[in-house]
């Protein structure tokens, strides 16, 4: 019985472990593509924010919406966000943790 708690707790800490670095590269992967959509975007009038890889799970873009009386364009900002891709793109980063973890652990 006491094989099985124990068998337990080591499990339950390699799920923490890999969960807490998936949040990590998770979190470094979406910094880097908001960098990465910024950058790409350097010589435009506007930016365009978007986050998420390999999908785009938010995205912030100006819309240019008229004029004012002495002819200057007016630009609105609009964003969207996309739940599902989030969870999708968060999965993907923990079943890339797990099959890492596998080959540097277990092999």
């Amino acid at each position: 019985m006491l094989n099985i708690e124990l068998l337990r707790k080591i499990v339950n800490r390699k799920i923490l472990a890999i969960t807490f670095h998936s949040i990590i590269i998770f979190c470094v992967v979406s910094f880097l593509s908001v960098f990465y959509s910024i950058a790409s975007r350097s010589g435009a009038d506007y930016p365009v924010a978007n986050i998420g890889f390999p999908f785009k799970y938010y995205s912030q873009f100006w819309v240019g919406n008229g004029y004012n009386k002495h002819g200057v364009r007016l630009w609105e900002i609009l964003h969207g966000w996309m739940p599902n891709y989030f969870f999708i793109d968060f999965s993907l980063v923990w079943i890339l943790v797990c099959i890492i973890y596998y080959f540097l652990f277990y092999r």
